[in-house]
Order: structure tokens, then C-alpha cells, then sequence
């Protein structure tokens, strides 16, 4: 097949040739993206739409052509809606000032790259530790925040603990996560802390540009990165816990208690200390809870309260 019908190759038409080879399995070439860009009057970066689309493809589960060209047409709609709407409120895209926090050099430079694609104008501030981000924080007024989570060399602070002393004195500040901690109770414990969105490092441009509109006119925004994370958790949460999730419902609200505190240790003469009972009493717990819960291992009940935390806070606060 190939995508060279004519000497013109706009947006719309590029997405609806790559959507075909996309849905006929046939693979683009280095080649083909080359000879494509060659051909394209405007500055449009094919390859990156074209991993995006597999992306997508994979994410939301596309069975064809039409459904993935409904969703792109209704995404693009929304997105030029969400920059329209903040050029009319506030007049951020003029100038955006985006504060980029991690120590790894070449991801700095290149979400810099990203973010002048989207928002040429916007100004980009780079900081690699807490004082420096902070002192940056009260020296300009910062729009964005895309931090990274994890900083080599730093034992006590990470991108969580940063973000949390940010928030305390500057909560309007918008904030997006950017890492490789690619996991379920990583993103809650970034969101539950304020950040606003969740990017894994390796993600799209297309993603990227999406995340970085929509937290900017919006606030939080729920990422295919987040959707991703939310979909395996589930995934695994139905095929390995679920006859433990019907068992819940059984559970004293002690016992709700006990599962939760078995997440941060197993060990009976700690959890007797911290419940004041015996340790004999903690055993009875642990024998009567992995039966009503069809677990077999003390080591299962952990893994269990941590996976499935949100489900038995919501039980115990009934």
C-alpha cells in the first residue's frame, strides 16, 4: 500500500492512510515515514502519530478502522475546545512557564522539546533537587510542573515529597507526573498527594501533547498512561483476587483493620503490639480472614491489602 496518493498530505488525510495500514497489520517503515514527511507541507511529526495510534489501538481496544478514526475525530474536537476555552478565560497558551523537576539531563531537554511543540512560547525553568525547586518556585510564577519521581542519589526525597511541600504553599500550581514507576499504587500515591496527571516517560507525543492541554485548562486529567495502569489493575485484580473480593462483605470491621495493617508488615509480634492484643489472638486473625478471603498464605493477605486498599477503606468507613 503506500500512503503517496499525492504531492499534498494534510493532517486529516495522513491519519486516515496510517489508520489503513494500521488495521491491514502491514508494518511502516523508517522508509515510508521519511518519504512521507518529505512530502508533507505542514511541520507534522508522522512517527510519533504512528506510535500514538498503536498505541491507542491497544489502550482502548479498537477493532477497526472506524471505531479508532470516531475517537481521534471526538479527541481533536475536545482538545481545540480545551485550548479555545483557556485563550478565552485566562490566556495561558501565550506563555505558558512550566517548571521541569528531575537530575536526568536528557529527559529534561527532551520534555523541553515536546513542550515547544505544543506551546512554542512557553518558557521552561529547570531544577534537580527540592531547594532549588521551591527557591524557583517563590522567585516566578509557575504555570506547570512535570516532575519526575525518582532522583539518583537522593535517599530521603523524591518527587513525592517535593511536590507535597510545593503544594503547601503554592496549590494552584498544576503538576504532572513523569516517570518509569509504571504501577497502579505509584499513580494513586501521586494523585492522592495533588498531582493532577500521570505520565509513563516512554509515552507518545500525541499523549503528551493531550495531557499537557488538558491539565493546563482543566486540571486533573485522567492519561492513557493512568487508563493503561487502571485496566491491568483490574485485570489482575479479577483473575487473582477475585473469590477474595466476594469474601469482603464478611469481614468485622476489626478484621478490616487487621487486612489493611497487614499490608505494611506480617510479622505477629509487631501487629499485636500495634492492634494490643496477644500474639496468639493475631494468629486467630490471620487463620480466620485467609479463610473467609480463600487465600492461602499470610504473604497473599498482604498483597491483597495492598492491591486492594480502596475497596476495604470504603468497607470500613460504611
Amino acid at each position: 500500500m503506500s500512503l503517496l496518493k499525492s504531492n499534498k498530505h494534510y493532517e486529516d488525510s495522513l491519519i486516515v492512510s496510517l489508520l489503513d495500514f494500521l488495521y491491514n497489520e502491514e508494518q511502516l517503515s523508517k522508509d515510508d515515514i521519511k518519504k512521507i514527511e518529505n512530502k508533507i507541507d505542514n511541520n507534522i511529526d508522522v512517527e510519533e502519530i504512528w506510535l500514538g495510534m498503536n498505541m491507542q489501538k491497544e489502550d482502548f481496544g479498537f477493532q477497526s478502522k472506524k471505531e479508532h478514526l470516531g475517537y481521534l475525530k471526538n479527541s481533536k474536537e475536545k482538545v481545540v475546545n480545551s485550548i479555545n476555552k483557556g485563550i478565552q478565560e485566562n490566556n495561558i497558551y501565550n506563555d505558558l512557564n512550566v517548571l521541569i523537576l528531575g537530575n536526568d539531563k536528557v529527559i529534561k531537554e527532551s520534555i523541553e522539546s515536546r513542550i515547544k511543540k505544543v506551546k512554542p512560547k512557553s518558557q521552561c525553568h529547570f531544577v534537580s533537587n527540592a531547594k532549588l525547586a521551591i527557591s524557583k518556585m517563590h522567585e516566578i510564577s509557575i504555570d506547570l510542573i512535570f516532575c519526575d519521581l525518582e532522583f539518583s542519589g537522593e535517599t530521603d526525597i523524591d518527587g513525592f515529597y517535593i511536590i507535597k511541600s510545593i503544594l503547601k504553599f503554592e496549590p494552584k500550581v498544576k503538576v504532572i507526573a513523569l516517570t518509569h514507576y509504571n504501577s497502579y499504587r505509584i499513580m494513586k500515591k501521586a494523585m492522592t498527594i495533588g498531582f493532577h496527571s500521570f505520565l509513563d516517560k516512554g509515552c507518545s507525543f500525541n499523549e503528551f501533547s493531550e495531557t499537557l492541554i488538558n491539565v493546563s485548562v482543566n486540571g486533573m486529567y485522567e492519561s492513557p498512561t493512568m487508563k493503561r495502569l487502571l485496566k491491568k489493575r483490574n485485570q489482575f485484580l479479577s483473575t487473582t483476587f477475585s473469590k477474595s473480593l466476594y469474601g469482603i462483605s464478611d469481614l468485622s470491621p476489626r478484621e478490616l483493620e487487621f487486612i489493611l495493617l497487614s499490608a505494611e508488615t506480617i510479622n505477629k509480634l509487631k501487629l499485636a503490639e500495634i492492634m494490643n492484643v496477644t500474639p496468639n489472638i493475631i494468629d486467630t486473625y490471620f487463620d480466620t480472614v485467609l479463610s473467609k478471603l480463600q487465600l492461602k498464605y499470610r504473604e497473599e493477605l498482604s498483597l491483597f491489602s495492598l492491591e486492594c486498599k480502596d475497596e476495604l477503606l470504603k468497607l470500613l468507613n460504611k
